[in-house]
């Protein structure tokens, strides 16, 4: 099948655009599926790291709002406001805040962790919301409530905040480990992108080398083969145009290689009638030799007739001379006969 170049260079142009958009697109399902698998880990960090500081915050509420019902325990009752802030906080806490909490510990330390502040919360609800409740409204003396202070630092095992702190400093750390997965697969993705691009212009450059190569092939060909007839005598008729581009450059070829057969054919043809020619010549340069030859013997034989005639003549001259003379002295005699 024959492609015009404008055929070919459109293919080539349309492979490239394609190839482009082709590879282009599977880079960007590939990074965006490595962004995504990334940012998920990060919002999962994050969502950890959220769970964490709200058991925090409803922790260190609980046991502010304790010491303040412990400071003002003169009024010996819990305000409704209070009550009802401890009741949401430890309905957080033991409800909402542990199954939260033991999922968001990935790490062996993170789960031990996470356990170990469940159970403080379980302890440390009935001796805030049961026994310095009951302290409180029986006004209990400052001895008694030293010690539930105590208990609630005791039920809470005393270690509470440094468990969160640790809990929550863990968290950080993944959570910044996610950012820099990000940053680095950011980068990766850019020099993934520039590589790409790097991979499509060489192909493109390489494409555009090939399209050149089978235009200027040909043609160079061409050039030649005309420079030598241009030239004249020089001119090889034999040589020929191959070409296998299937395209406007093998119809000129082949328009040039007819147009060679023909003048080749015309040189032919003047060779063989000069060569008859110069045959016939020869045989006509033999032939007017011998007839020159020819023309010379029988001007010979012009001139010996001729020299004979003349002799001829001067005998003649002769006899004639010796006629009249012998009339001369016939007529003397004669003469001298009638007179005599």
């Amino acid at each position: 099948m024959r492609f015009t170049i404008k055929t070919k260079l459109i293919i080539a142009f349309s492979l490239l655009t394609i190839l482009l958009f082709v590879m282009g697109g599977i880079m960007s399902i590939l990074n965006t599926n490595a962004l995504k698998r990334v940012a998920d880990a990060q919002l999962a960090r994050n969502a950890q790291l959220m769970v964490a500081m709200d058991f925090e915050k409803h922790v260190t509420e609980s046991v502010l709002t304790a010491m303040d019902i412990i400071i003002d325990k003169g009024d010996r009752k819990v305000s409704a406001e209070r009550d009802s802030a401890l009741k949401a906080n430890f309905k957080h806490l033991t409800d909402i805040s542990p199954p939260a909490l033991l999922n968001a510990a990935d790490t062996p330390e993170e789960k031990q962790a996470a356990l170990y502040l469940t159970d403080a919360i379980t302890k440390l609800e009935p001796v805030i919301m049961n026994d310095l409740y009951k302290l409180v409204e029986s006004g209990a003396a400052d001895e008694m409530f030293d010690a539930i202070d105590d208990g609630i630092d005791n039920a809470a095992g005393g270690d509470v905040g440094p468990q969160i702190s640790a809990m929550i400093a863990s968290i950080q750390e993944e959570v910044e480990e996610a950012n820099e997965i990000m940053r680095s697969t950011q980068k990766r993705s850019n020099e993934t992108n520039i590589v790409m691009l790097a991979i499509v212009a060489l192909v493109a450059i390489g494409s555009l080398i090939l399209a050149i190569r089978s235009i200027i092939g040909p043609v160079n060909k061409m050039t030649k083969i005309t420079s030598d007839l241009a030239e004249g005598g020089d001119g090889d008729l034999t040589k020929r145009i191959n070409s296998d581009s299937n395209d406007e450059m093998t119809v000129l070829g082949d328009n040039i290689n007819k147009f060679i057969d023909n003048v080749h054919g015309v040189v032919v043809n003047v060779a063989e009638q000069s060569q008859s020619l110069t045959s016939a010549s020869s045989e006509l340069a033999a032939t007017t030799e011998e007839l020159s030859s020819t023309f010379g013997e029988q001007t010979n034989q012009v001139t010996e007739v001729a020299s004979a005639m003349e002799e001829m003549s001067a005998s003649s001259t002769e006899v004639l001379n010796s006629v009249e003379s012998s009339l001369i002295t016939a007529e003397e005699a004669t003469t001298k006969t009638r007179e005599g």
